[in-house]
């Protein structure tokens, strides 16, 4: 999981014949705000939980962040809400 997060909900979202894989959207809280670095130190990160993802067969497809930086709502297609909840970890 995110540092300074502090709750995480896997939800599916439905699934039609254009994603062979099932979609899932993560709810996760940030109390202090997330603040992800627009650098290299940011880009570090990022490349990170996008290689942890790939070893449980997890696709990252896109995010939302409240505008006050304290909810994300991220979705991914993974194979199972298992495999979604170890790479939130």
């Amino acid at each position: 999981m995110w540092p300074g997060a502090v709750s995480s909900r896997v939800s599916p979202l439905t699934a039609t014949e254009t994603y062979p894989m099932p979609r899932y959207m993560i709810e996760r809280s940030f109390p202090n705000g997330l603040e992800i670095p627009m650098n290299s130190k940011g880009s570090e990160v990022t490349l990170k939980v996008v290689g942890r993802n790939a070893e449980e067969g997890v696709t990252w497809v896109h995010s939302y962040v409240t505008q006050d930086k304290k909810k994300t709502f991220c979705v991914y297609d993974g194979p199972s809400p298992e495999s979604i909840r170890k790479v939130a970890e």
